[in-house]
C-alpha cells in the first residue's frame, strides 16, 4: 500500500495540501485505482471512505450535495476545524471501473470497526458503511490504517 497526506483547506470549494506542499491531488490519488480514505481531526477518525475514483471526483460530489433525492453529502463538510485526509492505495488489487473494489470496501469496513471497539463510538460522520467478510490481509491493513492516523496526533 503507498499512502498520500493532505490536509484539506476547505470544503467548498474543495482545496487541498499535500504533505509536500502541492495544493492538487497527483499520482494514484488522481486515477481510477482502489483507494481508502480517511478524514481526521487531530488523529481522531471522523470519517473512513473508499472509491475507484479519481478522489477529486469522489470528494466533490458528495461535498456538493444539497439534498436532493435524500442525499446530503459528507457530514463533515461544514467543520470548521483543519481536517486531515489520508489516502491508502492497493497497488496490487485491480477493479473495473464501474464495479466496487471488494478489497477496498471491507479494509474501510474493517477500519470504522476498530473505531469503534478502541475509540468506544463509531466514527462521528459516518453515515454508512457496507461490511463484507474479512481476511486477515484485510484487518492487517485496517489496523496499520488505524495506527498511523492515531500516531500523526501524536508528532
Amino acid at each position: 500500500m503507498k499512502r498520500f497526506s493532505y490536509e484539506i483547506l476547505s470544503a467548498e470549494p474543495l482545496r487541498v495540501r499535500s504533505s509536500t506542499g502541492e495544493e492538487k491531488f497527483s499520482h494514484e490519488v488522481a486515477q481510477r485505482c482502489s483507494k481508502v480514505y480517511v478524514v481526521s481531526d487531530h488523529g481522531r477518525i471522523i470519517y473512513v471512505g473508499s472509491s475507484t475514483q479519481p478522489l477529486r471526483s469522489r470528494l466533490y460530489g458528495a461535498l456538493r450535495a444539497a439534498g436532493e433525492h435524500g442525499y446530503y453529502g459528507y457530514a463533515w463538510k461544514k467543520s470548521a476545524a483543519a481536517l486531515s485526509l489520508d489516502v491508502w492505495i492497493f497497488d496490487d488489487v485491480v477493479c473495473k471501473k464501474g464495479m466496487r473494489c471488494m478489497t477496498a470496501e471491507t479494509v474501510e469496513a474493517e477500519v470504522v470497526f476498530l473505531v469503534r471497539e478502541r475509540d468506544g463510538n463509531w466514527p462521528a460522520s459516518q453515515t454508512e458503511i457496507h461490511f463484507h467478510p474479512s481476511e486477515a490481509s484485510h484487518r492487517e491493513a485496517a489496523l496499520g490504517i488505524y495506527e498511523h492516523v492515531k500516531k500523526g496526533a501524536n508528532l
